[in-house]
């Protein structure tokens, strides 16, 4: 059972629907396709940047856009484990 606080994001991997746990969801934003900006390579060290598929400004801040494949792909390993 979920925390009262927690919330359900339903992405779309492919033909099947997944649900992401998440803490909290503060925005739902349209990115362009012409503003979605490669992602940073300097996270690549720690691991981080394989979780991105890029970055782009909306108004006065960044947003990372995250490759739910990549998350969902871990999440399979460490529930095998």
């Amino acid at each position: 059972m979920l925390p009262p606080c927690h919330a359900i994001i339903v992405v779309q991997l492919g033909a099947q629907a997944t649900g992401l746990i998440v803490e909290l969801v503060s925005d739902i934003v349209t990115v362009e396709d012409e503003t979605l900006q490669s992602p940073p390579t300097i996270g690549e060290n720690q691991g981080i940047a394989r979780f991105l598929d890029g970055i782009a400004p909306i108004e006065d801040r960044m947003v990372m856009i995250l490759n739910c494949a990549a998350l969902t792909d871990v999440g399979q390993t460490v529930a095998a484990a």
